[in-house]
């Protein structure tokens, strides 16, 4: 799966700058998460289209960049996000950062996951 990583000024109507330019484009937005540091905050993005959103974004002056993330489904039952954490754990995976993504065909949420030990997440969750 495919997430877009828009660095935003932490200023006022920065953030609706960019759904501004997403939706005049015509881009639908599936997830987001946004993180924020004293100067500025990288907002995440799931989008239906990713490689035209980022080329779209950069065009409009968008400081933005594209990575690979795992998108894993989570059946609704105590427990399921630790036992994919302690997979993870067990082959000495680093989890940068993850969220959740509801996709509305879909009767389960996605975790989607980043890691810089792609291969070893995969091979660890067996995907």
């Amino acid at each position: 799966m495919e997430q877009l990583s828009v660095f935003v000024k932490n200023e006022v109507g920065a953030l609706a700058e960019i759904t501004t330019s997403l939706k005049e484009g015509g881009f639908n937005l599936r997830a987001f998460s946004i993180y924020d540091t004293p100067d500025f905050s990288i907002l995440r993005l799931i989008t239906d289209r990713p490689g035209e959103a980022e080329a779209w974004l950069r065009d409009h002056g968008f400081f933005c960049k594209s990575s690979e993330v795992l998108g894993l489904p989570l059946e609704d039952k105590p427990g399921v996000l630790n036992d994919i954490l302690i997979r993870l754990r067990d082959a000495d995976v680093q989890v940068n950062y993850m969220y959740s993504l509801v996709i509305q065909d879909s009767d389960k949420p996605l975790l989607v996951l980043a890691t810089d030990q792609m291969a070893e997440a995969r091979k660890a969750l067996g995907l």
